[in-house]
């Protein structure tokens, strides 16, 4: 999930916008570290969990393109219901190469992502 500005603003380039966000969680999801990713894998994992995240709630058309372009191609683009009681869009990460513990950007993310 593209929680963190700096990854956020790396992915829309050099003039890169960060769009507004709003805090939401997706119940029944959890945010999975991936085997040999630095980035974490949105995954189903039933009642009791939830992943925290941001709901990105201005994107032009051609920031959808950019993020679109930046996610994995592994990623399904998925409608979810979120905590705030209505209907979001999340990549949702198709299964394989899961690992049991939940992803923690303090562990993974680089100082300064690299631009793609």
């Amino acid at each position: 999930m593209l929680r963190h500005s700096s990854v956020l603003q790396c992915a829309q380039g050099p003039a890169g916008r960060i769009p507004d966000r709003v805090p939401a969680s997706a119940p029944g999801y959890r945010a999975a570290a991936l085997q040999g990713r630095i980035y974490p894998g949105l995954i189903v994992c039933g009642p009791g969990g939830s992943a925290p995240g941001l709901v990105l709630t201005d994107l032009s058309s051609d920031e959808w393109i950019i993020l679109d372009a930046f996610e994995d191609e592994r990623y399904d683009l998925c409608e979810i219901a979120l905590s705030t009681g209505k209907l979001g869009l999340a990549y949702v990460w198709p299964g394989g190469d899961i690992r049991p513990e939940d992803w923690d950007a303090k562990d993974r993310l680089p100082v300064s992502a690299p631009h793609r």
